[in-house]
Protein backbone atom coordinates (compact mmCIF):
# COMPACT_ATOMS: atom_id res chain seq x y z
CA UNK A 1 0.00 0.00 0.00
CA UNK A 2 1.64 3.07 -1.37
CA UNK A 3 -0.24 6.39 0.56
CA UNK A 4 0.98 10.25 0.36
CA UNK A 5 -0.07 13.70 -0.23
CA UNK A 6 1.99 16.63 -2.51
CA UNK A 7 1.21 19.84 -4.05
CA UNK A 8 3.43 22.29 -6.57
CA UNK A 9 3.26 25.68 -6.64
CA UNK A 10 3.08 27.09 -10.22
CA UNK A 11 5.63 29.71 -9.73
CA UNK A 12 9.08 28.97 -8.91
CA UNK A 13 11.05 30.76 -5.87
CA UNK A 14 14.80 31.64 -5.31
CA UNK A 15 15.06 30.76 -1.54
CA UNK A 16 12.83 30.34 1.41
CA UNK A 17 12.10 29.65 4.75
CA UNK A 18 9.56 26.26 5.27
CA UNK A 19 8.50 24.34 8.28
CA UNK A 20 7.71 20.97 7.98
CA UNK A 21 5.62 18.71 10.90
CA UNK A 22 5.82 14.41 10.34
CA UNK A 23 4.20 12.05 12.84
CA UNK A 24 6.83 9.12 12.39
CA UNK A 25 4.82 5.56 12.97
CA UNK A 26 4.58 4.45 16.06
CA UNK A 27 6.13 0.82 17.34
CA UNK A 28 7.36 -1.47 14.58
CA UNK A 29 7.60 -0.08 11.56
CA UNK A 30 9.68 -2.18 9.51
CA UNK A 31 8.74 -1.50 5.82
CA UNK A 32 7.12 1.71 6.54
CA UNK A 33 9.01 5.11 5.13
CA UNK A 34 7.75 8.65 6.41
CA UNK A 35 9.93 11.45 4.03
CA UNK A 36 9.40 14.90 3.26
CA UNK A 37 11.32 16.55 -0.60
CA UNK A 38 11.62 19.75 -2.15
CA UNK A 39 12.44 18.86 -5.58
CA UNK A 40 12.87 21.03 -8.83
CA UNK A 41 11.21 20.54 -11.97
CA UNK A 42 13.74 22.12 -14.56
CA UNK A 43 15.79 19.50 -17.20
CA UNK A 44 18.63 19.45 -14.49
CA UNK A 45 17.04 17.67 -11.45
CA UNK A 46 17.84 19.03 -8.06
CA UNK A 47 16.31 17.60 -4.84
CA UNK A 48 16.78 17.13 -1.35
CA UNK A 49 15.28 14.25 0.48
CA UNK A 50 14.33 13.58 4.52
CA UNK A 51 13.59 9.46 4.41
CA UNK A 52 13.01 7.83 7.86
CA UNK A 53 13.63 4.23 7.83
CA UNK A 54 12.27 1.17 9.31
CA UNK A 55 12.52 0.66 13.22
CA UNK A 56 12.10 -2.24 15.33
CA UNK A 57 10.15 -1.06 18.34
CA UNK A 58 13.01 0.50 20.95
CA UNK A 59 15.35 1.03 18.16
CA UNK A 60 16.09 4.30 16.79
CA UNK A 61 14.50 5.47 13.25
CA UNK A 62 17.40 5.95 11.03
CA UNK A 63 16.95 9.65 9.04
CA UNK A 64 18.31 8.95 5.31
CA UNK A 65 18.83 12.39 3.28
CA UNK A 66 19.43 12.35 -0.52
CA UNK A 67 21.32 15.29 -2.24
CA UNK A 68 20.48 15.81 -6.14
CA UNK A 69 22.44 18.37 -8.01
CA UNK A 70 22.23 18.47 -11.91
CA UNK A 71 20.90 15.39 -12.25
CA UNK A 72 23.32 13.68 -10.22
CA UNK A 73 22.45 12.11 -6.69
CA UNK A 74 25.25 11.17 -5.16
CA UNK A 75 25.45 13.11 -1.56
CA UNK A 76 23.14 10.38 0.59
CA UNK A 77 24.03 10.30 4.63
CA UNK A 78 22.41 7.88 6.98
CA UNK A 79 22.09 9.38 10.74
CA UNK A 80 20.68 7.21 13.72
CA UNK A 81 18.27 9.42 15.76
CA UNK A 82 18.56 8.23 19.11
Amino acid sequence: MIEGTGFQLKRSYLFGHFIMKLKLFGGDSVGVITAFYLSSSNAEHYEIDFEFLKNRTGQPYILQTNVFTGGKGDGTEDLSLV
